[in-house]
Formats: C-alpha cells, sequence, structure tokens
C-alpha cells in the first residue's frame, strides 16, 4: 500500500446572487444584484480570516461568475490567479473532472467558480465516501448549495489526473448567511 503525503486543495465557490432584472439579458450575461456583492465580500472576508491562498481560480465564462471572483479578488489579502474556462459554464460532474484533471501539476489550491447543479454535485461526487467528522457537512451540501455556497475538499492525490480515483475529505461547508450570522466576516 502506498501512503501519498501529498493533498490537492480543491476549493468550491458558487456565483453570487445574480439579477433577474431584465428577461431579455441571455443567462450568461446576468449581473450581480446588491445582495451578490455584499455577499461576496462577505466570502473573501471569511477567506482571509482563514489565511486563503490558492494557486489558481477557474472560472465560468458567465458574466456573474467573472464578477464573483473580481470582488474577491479586490478583496483577498492574496488575490488569485484567474483563468477562465468556457467548459464550466454548463458542465457536469464528468466535464468538471476532466477539466480539473487538466490542471498542472505545479497548482496545489484551485478554487473553481462555477454553477450549481455541477458544484453541489460535484462535491457530493468527490465526498461520496464521507468520515464520521464530514457526515453533517455532506448532507448540509445535499440539501442545498446557495449562491456564494464555499466547500473545501482535501484530495489524497498527487496529480489533479488522478481525482476520479480518489474520494476526498471535506474540510469546510460555508454560506454567506452563515458567516454574517456567526460574526465570521
Amino acid at each position: 500500500m502506498v501512503i501519498l503525503k501529498k493533498k490537492l486543495d480543491l476549493w468550491l465557490l458558487r456565483h453570487a446572487k445574480s439579477s433577474w432584472s431584465d428577461p431579455a439579458l441571455p443567462d450568461i450575461d446576468r449581473p450581480l444584484n446588491n445582495r451578490g456583492r455584499n455577499a461576496a465580500v462577505t466570502v473573501s472576508k471569511f477567506l482571509n480570516q482563514l489565511g486563503f491562498k490558492a494557486d489558481l481560480a477557474l472560472c465560468s465564462p458567465s458574466n456573474r461568475t467573472q464578477t464573483t471572483l473580481n470582488i474577491l479578488n479586490c478583496n483577498l489579502v492574496t488575490p488569485v490567479p484567474k483563468k477562465i474556462c468556457t467548459a464550466i459554464y454548463e458542465a457536469s460532474v464528468e466535464g468538471l473532472i476532466k477539466i480539473l484533471s487538466n490542471v498542472p501539476q505545479s497548482n496545489e489550491s484551485v478554487l473553481l467558480v462555477g454553477h450549481n447543479p455541477s458544484l453541489q454535485n460535484l462535491a457530493l461526487y468527490l465526498c461520496r465516501y464521507a468520515d464520521e467528522n464530514s457526515k453533517e457537512n455532506v448532507k448540509k451540501i445535499y440539501k442545498s448549495f446557495p449562491t456564494c455556497g464555499l466547500v473545501n475538499i482535501a484530495l489524497p492525490a498527487r496529480e489533479w489526473c488522478d481525482i476520479r480515483a480518489v474520494w476526498g475529505q471535506l474540510r469546510l461547508v460555508k454560506f454567506p448567511k452563515e458567516i454574517t450570522r456567526d460574526g465570521g466576516a
């Protein structure tokens, strides 16, 4: 049995709340509303309190995901280099795993900014064999993955191309309302 000493660090962030004020606007172009902008600032402050650092942010091309990431980067102590990945926009779990599998090995911590239901389903897939400490958080994700919801998963793999064969350890599930309620930002 080989014991892996390295773990990859995956952060999943659903875009912040978007505006539906213009029904003629294509889905990909919808902007954030004020609540969404405030939630993105709240999450970025929370990440700063955690000492968050990521090597790469993979972001959907939608306006709402890019704006969410831009707000985060404007408020983070250490902004995350951004790569727009068109395939994230309508990706399935399999599609997201394929995208992550192509991340260069030099990136040990990745932030994926995307959409539901794919982010929720990816978190549930990667944490399908949750340990006792993670079961409540898995149930929480199963129930809901709200806008600006944040999940952190440790993956016992040396390279991103290996993540399909592993299951992750769910380390954090945090939603904006909880951060505000708990005084975490």
